[in-house]
């Protein structure tokens, strides 16, 4: 996969990060990725900036903090879901637990490692 990051870490973090923080419920996995170095914080003297980052972010119930790895492997499973073939069951064949709506509402679906799950009606 290739990514293209957010932003640097003392490119325009804060204004990027409420952005993050406000978007709209259409928007479908939002994704803020930061990168930058350790070193540079020393070296520019600017911790400041990525604590004030981590205190804006942290404790959110809607945010799942992951690594790049954690959130490869969940494309990865969602793009291995097998659907029946009328597409009202699905079928979760990897080691990944993936979420999705059920019927297009609100209600999240946990779809566990190996589960078939029921998601919609004729």
């Amino acid at each position: 996969m290739a990514w293209h990051p957010t932003c640097h870490h003392n490119g325009r973090l804060m204004e990027l990060g409420q952005n993050f923080l406000s978007v709209p419920g259409y928007v479908e996995l939002p994704l803020m990725y930061v990168w930058g170095h350790s070193f540079e914080f020393a070296g520019n003297g600017d911790w400041n900036v990525i604590e004030e980052f981590a205190e804006l972010m942290e404790g959110k119930d809607d945010i799942w903090y992951a690594t790049n790895r954690e959130i490869c492997d969940y494309i990865l499973a969602v793009r291995s879901l097998e659907s029946s073939g009328d597409g009202l069951t699905l079928k979760n064949p990897t080691a990944v637990s993936v979420w999705l709506s059920k019927d297009g509402s609100q209600e999240l679906v946990e779809i566990r490692p190996g589960e078939c799950v029921h998601i919609g009606e004729r």
